[in-house]
């Protein structure tokens, strides 16, 4: 169950940061 549990953490953590990274690498796309 806690590995499960940590595994779904760290899989939403690791969602935001690309999501949050793509966002920063559209807005640098479209400075240029």
């Amino acid at each position: 169950m806690n590995v499960m549990v940590t595994l779904t953490v760290i899989i939403i953590l690791v969602g935001i940061i690309v999501l949050d990274s793509s966002d920063c690498l559209r807005n640098a796309s479209f400075e240029r």
